[in-house]
């Protein structure tokens, strides 16, 4: 979530503050470059050049041990948050809290409800959500991406209108230990135009659930000026951290009105699916999961995955391997095959690049994708390199049926896991 991405641009915002010479410059408004300036994307912000990356490799037919049956075993999954505003608030002050975020959902239906996160000083969150919100239901894996993470289901008031001239947002609930929590955040001078975020975030798990990568199209840093942050706590008001950008000065926080929130092969276990050009589109359209486009190749007895697309409302994230995914279910025996993959976002190409390997021992189908190249500040830790995807796919004996397979295709089992180095 926004939130421990944040806590990366608020420590990065401190330094600069605190520290301006670590940003070299002729003058000190050169040197003071601020948390906002460092994450918004431009032209040219990428982590690598697709092209040259992912070359033309092709696989050697000879990987392959047997005829395949049409289709491909598909080991990906891409959810999306149904988020459809947000914002974001650090301040001072405060013994328990250090900052807030407020998230609004809306499902298929246009019905609307809404979350608080809550940041503690002692680096933990703590959420808040409406009764009967979707939410409920993801507690446990929030908690597994964030361990110490603790969710509650309440009423509170909230308010988010946000038309891209103005701003006017606020919440007031009551936390776990009884402490009243106000927030306000209004802007009513046009805004110029909302500029784009995207990141893969930390997460502070040694076995997250998934992979996540945020993307904020329509993302506003709050001016000081020109914007309003009220916070009060058991009635006490707290200052919003300011910060200096340019000429001006800004609050550290920000809202968007067109966030995506996509996770990466959530952790999972269950039959793998198998996709074929009978079924070049679908495999997800449920309210979390994203509309998947695939990009196969070759011959019906074998078809390779050479990319996909995941859509939701206006943002595609796209996937694109070199070489193709095998048919990894026909590979033959000790057969192991290396390749390259990127991941782009809407017009944004190679934000995401890493490596991944195919290799089958017995029965045993091993996959492993490892990020290397993520879009990201040039001070700070390489953190993405630190992920790795492993699954294994294995054959599941006959008379035990979870799917209709065609053409007498045997079953398969997918496990996988994310985990970190």
């Amino acid at each position: 979530m926004i939130g421990a991405l944040a806590d990366g641009l608020f420590e990065a915002g401190t330094r600069c503050v605190e520290k301006p010479e670590i940003f070299p410059g002729r003058c000190g408004r050169d040197r003071v470059k601020t948390w906002f300036q460092h994450f918004a994307l431009e032209a040219g912000m990428v982590a690598v050049d697709e092209e040259k990356w992912l070359g033309t490799r092709k696989n050697n037919p000879e990987i392959y041990g047997q005829l395949g049956s049409g289709e491909v075993g598909f080991p990906f999954r891409v959810e999306v948050d149904p988020v459809d505003r947000l914002l974001l608030a650090y301040f001072r002050g405060d013994p328990t809290y250090s900052g807030a975020e407020l998230r609004v959902y809306r499902d298929s239906r246009g019905e609307e409800g809404a979350a608080v996160f809550l940041h503690k000083c002692d680096g933990t969150l703590e959420g808040y959500h409406t009764p009967g919100f979707y939410m409920a239901e993801k507690q446990q894996g929030f908690q597994r991406f964030f361990p110490r993470m603790k969710c509650h289901e309440t009423d509170f008031s909230w308010r988010f209108l946000c038309d891209g001239s103005s701003l006017d947002a606020q919440f007031q609930l009551v936390d776990s230990s009884g402490t009243r929590i106000e927030l306000e955040m209004t802007e009513t001078t046009t805004p110029p135009d909302l500029k784009p975020l995207f990141l893969p975030f930390h997460a502070p798990a040694p076995a997250p659930s998934c992979f996540p990568i945020l993307f904020l199209d329509k993302c506003r840093v709050l001016p000081v000026e020109s914007g309003h942050l009220r916070i009060l706590i058991n009635g006490k008001e707290r200052k919003g951290w300011e910060l200096p950008l340019s000429k001006d000065r800004v609050y550290m926080g920000c809202y968007a009105r067109k966030p995506a929130l996509f996770s990466w092969n959530d952790e999972s276990e269950g039959s793998l699916p198998f996709v074929g050009l009978m079924g070049l589109e679908g495999l997800g359209r449920g309210e979390e999961t994203a509309a998947l486009t695939y990009d196969l190749i070759g011959e019906e007895d074998h078809r390779e995955i050479k990319g996909f697309r995941a859509r939701r409302e206006s943002h595609t994230l796209r996937f694109r391997f070199s070489p193709a995914i095998p048919d990894i279910t026909c590979l033959r025996e000790y057969a192991k095959v290396r390749g390259r993959f990127s991941v782009s976002l809407n017009e944004w190409p190679g934000l995401l690049a890493g490596e991944w390997d195919v290799q089958r021992t017995g029965k045993e189908i091993f996959l492993s994708f490892v990020p290397l190249h993520a879009w990201q500040p040039a001070s700070g830790l390489k953190w993405v390199k630190t992920y790795r995807w492993l699954a294994t796919v294995q054959p599941i004996e006959r008379g035990i049926h979870l799917v209709e397979t065609p053409r007498d295709r045997p079953e398969f089992l997918l496990s996988s896991r994310w985990e970190r180095q």
